[in-house]
């Protein structure tokens, strides 16, 4: 977890959320890459939690104790940020369903209102 700063901040009662500028960052290993615009895409990332959230830092370090299964993860941008807030990892059983759904987002919506459904990043 850091402050806006950059700070890191260890105290497991810190939180974030709303109002608040701390964010948690999970560690991630990259195993393989499926597309990517970086020139080489990364090993290792530290991919940043919805800082919208209400999370303290020892209910994520509990969470994320012991290390996970694989799992499909998307990401977008120089700073490999979530697509969607709150949703970026999938299990690979689910990635056929994932990535339909990327796909989705990348086409035009056809629509009054010209706006990609709500699941999709604007």
């Amino acid at each position: 977890m850091g402050d806006q700063r950059g700070k890191p901040i260890a105290d497991p009662a810190a939180r974030t959320g709303p109002g608040l500028t701390n964010t948690i960052r999970l560690k991630v290993d990259v195993i393989e890459v499926i597309e990517s615009s970086a020139a080489k895409p990364p090993s290792h990332l530290d991919v940043p939690l919805d800082p919208a959230m209400h999370f303290s830092l020892g209910q994520i370090r509990e969470a994320y104790a012991e290390p996970s299964d694989a799992r499909l993860v998307f990401l977008r941008g120089a700073a490999f940020e979530p697509i969607i807030a709150g949703r970026f990892f999938w299990a690979l059983s689910e990635r056929d369903q994932a990535m339909k759904l990327r796909a989705a987002c990348r086409k035009p919506v056809a629509s009054v209102s010209r706006r990609p459904p709500s699941i999709c990043p604007t």
